[in-house]
Formats: C-alpha cells, sequence, structure tokens
C-alpha cells in the first residue's frame, strides 16, 4: 500500500484532537524516554458519524498493528491494556485500544441510536481500514477479549484479506451453552464450599440456568457473575483481581471525571442492548471455518465464556494455522493475570519470535 501517516482516511474516518498519552515504561514499570519513531497517544475520532476514542502506544510506529477489542459489552480496557502491555507488546507493535461506541470515553457515541452488532462492526470495519491506510499495512493484528472475541472473529471471517492473524482472551462460543456452564459451574462450586448464601440466590434462579434471556435476566446475571467472581471463576482467579482492576481502570489517566462518571452507565447501556443478541449467537454452527490463523488463549478456571467450550470449539475449527495457550493461574484475563506468558506467547505466535 503505497499510502502514508498523512494519506486520507477512508470510510469518512477522521482524526478530530491528539494529545500525549502516558508515557511508555518498560516490563518493570521505568520509564522510557520516547523516541523520534515512537507514538504515545489518545485520540478521538469521528467514526461512524459520532466521536470515538482510541489509545496508540509503541515505541515504533511503523510496527505491526495489534487492534485490541475490549470485553463487556461495553467495558473498555484501556488503561489494563496500557499497564500490563508495557514492554514487550509496545516493543513488538504498535498497540491501538480502541473504547467502542457507547463505552467509557466513546459513551456519548451511543446516544441516539440503539447499539447493534452489525453497528459496532460497521465501526470496526471503517477504523481497520484507516489504520491499514494511515499506517500503510496491508494487513492488522487483532486481540479480543471476551465481548470483543466475538466482535474481533466476526471480522476475521468477513474480511480475512485484512486481517493477519486473530487472537482472542476468554473466547465467546454460544450464548445459551456459555450461560449454562457458567451457572452450573457456580452453583456446583457454591455446593461444594457450602456457601450457604451462595446456593440460596444461585437456586432462586434455576430457571436462568435453562433459558438465560428468560425472566429478569439482567438481575440474573449480576447475581451469578457475583458468585462466579468469588468463587474464582470470573474476571480474575485471584478473589482480590477484580479490585485491581476496576482500581487499574477508574484511576487511569486516560479518563475524565466525566468518563468515570459514565463508565458504569455504558457498561449497563450496552449490555441491555447488545446480550439478547448476542445470546442468539452460536459460533459452532455460523463459523465454522476462518480463513487467517486463530490463538485462543484459555484461563484454566474461566467460566465466565468456559474454556472447555472455548477448546472444543477450536478444534472444530477449520484454519490455515491455530492453537491453544493455557493460563493455569489465570480465569477470565490471562491478558492481565499472566501478562508476562501472555505477552511473551502472543509475540510468539503472531510475529514467529521468542
Amino acid at each position: 500500500m503505497a499510502k502514508t501517516e498523512t494519506a486520507p482516511a477512508p470510510g469518512q474516518v477522521k482524526l478530530c484532537s491528539s494529545r500525549r498519552g502516558p508515557p511508555l515504561r518498560d516490563p518493570s514499570g521505568s520509564r522510557l524516554r520516547a523516541g523520534p519513531e515512537s507514538l504515545v497517544a489518545l485520540e478521538s475520532i469521528e467514526l461512524g458519524g459520532v466521536t470515538q476514542w482510541l489509545s496508540l502506544r509503541g515505541r515504533d510506529r511503523k510496527a505491526p498493528i495489534l487492534l485490541c477489542l475490549h470485553g463487556g459489552p461495553g467495558s473498555p480496557e484501556t488503561p489494563l491494556v496500557r499497564k500490563h502491555a508495557a514492554g514487550l507488546l509496545e516493543e513488538s507493535f504498535l498497540v491501538v485500544a480502541w473504547e467502542q461506541r457507547g463505552a467509557g470515553k466513546s459513551y456519548h457515541a451511543g446516544d441516539g441510536q440503539a447499539l447493534s452488532l452489525d453497528l459496532m462492526l460497521s465501526d470496526l470495519l471503517a477504523l481497520v481500514d484507516w489504520l491499514r491506510a494511515r499506517f500503510a499495512k496491508e494487513k492488522i493484528f487483532i486481540l479480543g477479549h471476551s465481548w470483543g472475541s466475538l466482535l474481533g472473529i466476526l471480522f476475521a471471517q468477513a474480511h480475512p484479506e485484512k486481517v493477519a492473524a486473530f487472537a482472542s482472551v476468554g473466547q465467546f462460543v454460544a450464548g445459551p451453552d456459555n450461560e449454562k456452564e457458567s451457572y452450573r459451574w457456580t452453583l456446583e462450586q457454591a455446593r461444594a464450599r457450602k456457601v450457604q448464601k451462595a446456593i440460596k440466590e444461585l437456586s432462586g434462579l434455576a430457571w436462568y440456568g435453562e433459558d438465560p434471556l428468560g425472566g429478569d435476566w439482567k438481575r440474573a446475571i449480576k447475581v451469578e457473575r457475583r458468585w462466579l467472581y468469588k468463587m474464582g471463576g470470573g474476571i480474575g482467579h485471584d478473589r482480590l483481581s477484580m479490585l485491581r482492576f476496576a482500581w487499574t481502570i477508574i484511576s487511569g489517566p486516560e479518563y475524565t471525571f466525566s468518563d468515570r462518571l459514565s463508565y458504569l452507565k455504558g457498561s449497563e447501556r450496552s449490555l441491555a442492548q447488545l446480550w439478547p443478541e448476542v445470546m442468539g449467537i452460536d459460533l459452532r454452527k455460523s463459523l465454522p471455518r476462518l480463513e487467517v490463523p486463530a490463538f485462543f488463549f484459555l484461563g484454566r478456571w474461566d467460566w465466565t465464556t468456559p474454556s472447555s467450550l472455548a477448546s472444543d470449539y477450536l478444534r472444530a475449527l477449520e484454519a490455515p494455522k491455530k492453537d491453544e495457550v493455557w493460563f493455569e493461574a489465570s480465569a477470565h484475563s490471562p491478558c492481565y493475570e499472566e501478562p508476562g506468558k501472555f505477552g511473551a506467547e502472543l509475540v510468539r505466535l503472531f510475529l514467529g519470535r521468542s
């Protein structure tokens, strides 16, 4: 592609503002001096007719692009990506973290229009084309976490010519089966540990284990996830990890006071609007083949998106190259729970370097 970083943006994406982001750091946390080829920016862009935000970080702006798709839906991870990508990933990639429509710093981009999977994929297509043109790349690497794994794998299926490889953490497989297995394991753990309050609350949601969209599912999923976290199968295996992750996000210099106030509202609105559509998807039926390399990073204790389902799906998935990496001390977020191993394995699988 004979385009430069100043090339006109396709898809009517326009850079609105850019400011310097938090400094680059090595894996030990020591601050690095920004070199002439580095890029450390927090940018707002006009994407899909609304303002959305990006973090771009790397020691070399000419490095391969790693686009990170956050979970939720509606739960950006920009400060977590910055904290845990320091060193190896920012040395090997230009790491781009996108705050999706209706979430985090892009919260108000969700005003006035119902969120849908098609709309999010349309935004993603425009963003990918803009990044490819701006940084003169034929293809980019995509990393999806949880909800982002669904968004990313669907994009890779639809546009393989634009994706160098796809990797996921907490791979979504099939809506109802994901939730049924998560509920079953959580109740099983509550009974095994004789946690009476958990047994009572979860048993009162027996219908949820059969029909994740029946009844008051918004309340049910909050109850189920609360106990799931306490049993060690949620966002992190360590029970304190949720607090650490939450503090990293809420204290992140990327966010203004207003952004922090909007964060939970964006998460709740995105879940309410997108979750029913997500629950209707079964990738085992709709996506049996992928034309790009696919790599799944699986937490041994992940029962938010059960790793057993993801591993079974990967074995059946047709792809030019595929592999799975297990993290024995992690639940749903090995990228943040075991970042050293995660970074090394991602570089090995994506770039062929150890």
